[in-house]
């Protein structure tokens, strides 16, 4: 089979061949397809993806993630360069998303600091939240359209804060 190029058909399996490089296969069945990898991500800086999380129920379930490796981007509530961890989402359906993080299955707590952006790199948040989950956590809405990459961004509030966290993204 022939190399796929950005935005062609693809099967995750690698089925009716591979996508280029660069670029990941994602999404289900008829509607699979090569997308970019790593958006502009500083150097560093390189995302998960958020896919791999996705749960029976529709869901995306991070149970337990830090900050202390991930790499340095600009917090969006305050411009100091932060760790952050970083999670690449292609959407695959519009409407309203929720994000949030809560305590994690392990590790101790951290004050966390969410951001929902279509750049990998510091730039203008869809949605950028402190304390607007439960104590210390964050919660972020925003309105996505099919097609649409964004990534989500967690940064400990504090600089040098050493804990963790868990990520809970819904579509409502």
């Amino acid at each position: 089979p022939r190399t796929r190029r950005l935005e062609e058909r693809c099967a995750p399996d690698g089925r009716i061949g591979p996508c280029e490089a660069n670029t990941q296969c994602l999404g289900d069945a008829d509607q699979a397809r090569c997308v970019a990898v790593g958006g502009d991500c500083p150097a560093g800086v390189v995302p998960g993806e958020l896919e791999q999380f996705r749960t029976d129920d529709g869901r995306w379930v991070v149970p337990s993630a830090d900050v202390q490796s991930g790499g340095v981007i600009e917090q969006c509530l305050s411009s100091e360069p932060r760790r952050h961890r970083v999670w690449r989402l292609l959407v695959t359906d519009g409407g309203r998303y929720v994000f949030e993080t809560r305590a994690p299955a392990r590790d101790r707590p951290i004050d966390t600091v969410l951001e929902v952006s279509t750049r990998c790199s510091a730039g203008r948040p869809l949605a950028c939240d402190d304390d607007g989950g439960s104590s210390t956590f964050s919660r972020a809405v925003a309105e996505l359209s099919a097609g649409m990459e964004v990534f989500v961004k967690v940064s400990a509030f504090g600089p040098g804060e050493i804990g963790g966290f868990s990520l809970l993204v819904s579509r409502r």
